[in-house]
Formats: C-alpha cells, structure tokens, sequence
C-alpha cells in the first residue's frame, strides 16, 4: 500500500492585512457587546485584544465603551480624549467622538460636547463626520432655545452645519425638516418655504412638511401683524 503523505505549503501565508481584521473584528464585537449592556462579555474581548497585542487606541476605546456604560464618565472622557490621539481609522475615531461628546451631555456639561463635536467636525473626513455635524446642530437649536439672548448667534451656526449637509449629499428628511425649522427662527421664510416645498414634492404621502408648512403661515402672518 503507497502511504501518500499530505503536503504542506509552507510558503503558505495569511492575507496582507489578516491580523488587523481580526483585531478590529474583536474590537467591534467588543464595543456592540458594550453598547448591548453586556459589559462582562465585552470586557473578556478586550483582554483578548490586550493579549493578542491590539494597539492601545483600540483597547482605550473598547475600554472607554465599558466605563461610560458604568457611568464612570470622567475615567471615559479621559480614554477618549487620549483616542482622539491614538487611532487613525476614521469609523472608530468618528464613534469616539460620538460617544465622548454624549459622555460629557450625561454629566450635564454641553459645553464640552460642543468643544468635542466641533473637533471632531474639524479632524474627521467629510463622510464620517455626518453624525457629529447633525448632533452638533442638534445642540446648538437646543441653546438656541434655552438662551433667547444669544439664540440668533446659535441658530446661525446650526443653519451652518445643516447647509454643509445638504450641500454635500449627506443629508435626511430630519436634516432639511430641521433646517426649515432654523430658517423660520431666523425670519427667513422665503428659504424655509423653499425647503418645505422640495420636501413636499419628494415625499407627497408625509403629512409632516404640511403642518410645518402651516406653522410656517401661521408665523409668518403673526410677524406681519396679521394674527395677533
């Protein structure tokens, strides 16, 4: 009988690039582990990342992932913040931003999910910044509504954030629905009906670009005196 021996390949190599995957496969499942409230899980995929040799700006972010869901946010922020410096793929530094910025609105401080934003706005690439520029202007209609004094100032900038938005492609119905709503605030009816009525001839069936349609009449009538 001829015993055939099986051949081995020992030129044979993994794919360019295959340990990065999987490290960033385990640090994925990690940090949705997390977000999922199943923090004991999710820290056995960290040590695995720590023992595999994962790079710390991976570990600090699934790390931060676990912290912030214990509401230890000040040892969060400051994993974060070290990320910002750290990771160099712009998913994972885009969720960092995200998740620091939403840190620092649990601990009541909007003035550092702003600085936060606003930096992640300016660091990450268009396309990854889309998140950051929505809740941005999500927070500055916030202010814009608790700080009457200053909310012109505030509308503005999310007009700003909204526009680049549109401008660029990456915008929702949420996003123009909200810019129709800044637009109005700053007596810009003319542009906020523009906004409405494209809205209007794309989606026929949304009853909401009707009713804001009508608060927008309704506002404009009351500024013109012809509603009291």
């Amino acid at each position: 009988m001829i015993r055939i021996t099986p051949m081995r390949c020992w030129n044979c190599r993994r794919p360019s690039g295959y340990r990065e995957q999987v490290l960033k496969a385990i640090g994925g499942l990690a940090i949705a582990l997390a977000n999922d409230g199943k923090l004991e899980e999710a820290q056995q995929e960290l040590d695995t990342l720590q023992k595999k040799g994962a790079s710390s700006g991976d570990c600090d972010l699934v790390a931060a992932e676990i912290l912030s869901l214990q509401k230890n946010y000040d040892q969060a922020l400051a994993l974060y913040i070290k990320v910002f410096n750290e990771v160099e793929d712009p998913q994972l530094l885009s969720h960092a931003y995200l998740s620091a910025a939403n840190a620092a609105l649990n601990q009541d401080d909007m003035e550092k999910a702003v600085r936060i934003l606003k930096q992640g706005c300016q660091n990450l690439p268009e396309g990854q910044a889309v998140l950051q520029k929505e809740m941005l202007a999500d927070l500055m209609m916030q202010q814009a509504a608790s700080d009457k004094e200053n909310a012109e100032e505030y509308y503005a900038e999310a007009q700003q954030l909204l526009e680049e938005l549109v401008d660029s492609g990456y915008d929702t119905i949420a996003t123009r629905l909200n810019l129709a709503t800044v637009l109005q605030a700053l007596d810009q009816y003319s542009e906020a009906e523009k906004v409405l009525k494209d809205l209007q001839e794309q989606y026929p069936s949304d009853y909401r670009f009707d009713m804001q349609m009508a608060y927008l009449l309704i506002d404009q009538l009351r500024t013109s005196g012809w509603l009291k």
